[in-house]
């Protein structure tokens, strides 16, 4: 018996009874680096562990603790290293750009405020010595990581500033969060995050919403959304879209990528409205239906609509042999990312790839060092 299907499918058809894996005796898992956390791969291996069925699971990385965690999740017994020569595969080459989007000065003021809050929060953090205190920006993956520290930390009653700490984390984790949809994505989307503050009953919440500086970045982000402003990188995405559309007629297929859930359908949107195409959105599959996402995935490969925006499934194996543009709404978060967004385009014809970074640290940070890591995964 061979059955093909998303992660989330086989999870869901294991869960109603209608995927019976004692009829299988391997489980091929592709794009094993997403399992480090929910992830419905992983549901799936769990079940094959407790039968008679081997797993088998395919990815490219770099990052050996990632794929360590990936090992023990899908309970693998090792990975295998396949050797550097017998990847290369010959495919037409990939034109790749940086847009570079200057801050208006009113987006720059909500930028300097959640700063200069995210600095107090840091300093608080590296009372406990977890990090130096001249560290900018902590990266996501770090914040995990330093969560468990810090519990550990209060569970040994190590002193009062590891409570701190933790308020301090969480406070860190939420406006890092709402921070980087204002700045980098979309003002309406930054606002809510913001205001969300305002109902949100935990001590991080209430620690963040009075301070003046995130009155402020609200106060702006109002003022911006009143005045019918426009993000940037939503405007140059508009303008991009429309070049590739003039670029590749008659069948276009521009690829958007934005890893947020609640974005993108609103840059689907804009996008549709201001380049006069339709555009579609493929975006969380807590929010989508997975049958709705392959309707659209199949309409776009078979040229129905020109520009479709998608969330994770965009590096998550899909296969339209003919896209002709990708743009890089959001940043890559790793090197292993930035290797599989280019896979989306380049494969029967010459790729071209842009990444829209605002000249911010929140967009700058990740996307230089997952370039970085990037080239030196596909280095000969």
């Amino acid at each position: 018996t061979v059955s093909v299907s998303t992660p989330q499918i086989a999870a869901n058809d294991i869960e109603r009874g209608i995927l019976d894996l004692d009829r299988f005796g391997l489980i091929v898992i592709d794009e094993a680096p997403l399992a480090v956390e929910r992830y419905a791969a992983i549901t799936v291996a769990n079940v094959a562990y407790g039968k008679d069925c081997a797993i088998l699971c395919l990815t490219a990385g770099d990052d050996d603790a990632a794929l360590e965690r990936v090992r023990e999740n899908l309970h693998l017994d090792t990975w295998i290293r396949i050797p550097e020569e017998a990847t290369q595969i010959e495919r037409p080459p990939i034109r790749e750009q940086i847009e570079r989007i200057a801050l208006p000065e009113e987006l720059a003021a909500v930028s300097a405020g959640c700063y200069a809050v995210l600095a107090r929060l840091r300093a608080a953090i590296a009372e406990t010595g977890l990090i130096d205190a001249g560290t900018e920006l902590i990266a996501t993956r770090a914040l995990k990581g330093m969560r468990e520290q810090i519990a550990r930390g209060i569970k040994e009653k190590r002193g009062r500033i590891w409570y701190e700490a933790m308020t301090a984390l969480a406070a860190y984790w939420k406006l890092v969060t709402a921070a980087t949809y204002a700045v980098t994505e979309d003002y309406v989307v930054g606002l809510a995050e913001l205001d969300r503050l305002a109902e949100d009953t935990s001590v991080a919440a209430r620690r963040l919403r009075v301070t003046p500086e995130i009155l402020g970045a609200r106060t702006h982000l109002r003022e911006l959304i009143a005045q019918g402003a426009i993000h940037p990188k939503q405007a140059l995405a508009a303008s991009l879209v429309r070049e590739a559309i003039d670029r590749w007629k008659p069948n276009p297929r521009i690829l958007v990528y934005d890893r947020f859930t609640k974005t993108a359908p609103r840059i689907a949107t804009y996008l549709a409205t201001t380049c006069d195409v339709r555009v579609e959105a493929i975006f969380g599959q807590s929010v989508m239906k997975p049958e709705r996402a392959v309707e659209l995935l199949t309409a776009f490969a078979h040229g129905e609509f020109p520009v479709l925006v998608a969330t994770q499934v965009v590096r998550q194996g899909i296969h339209v042999p003919n896209i002709h543009e990708l743009i890089e709404y959001s940043m890559p978060l790793n090197g292993t990312e930035y290797v599989q967004l280019r896979g989306r385009t380049g494969r029967t014809n010459i790729g071209h790839v842009t990444m829209l970074v605002i000249d911010d640290a929140l967009d700058k940070r990740l996307a230089f060092s997952a370039r970085a890591r990037g080239r030196k995964i596909m280095a000969p």
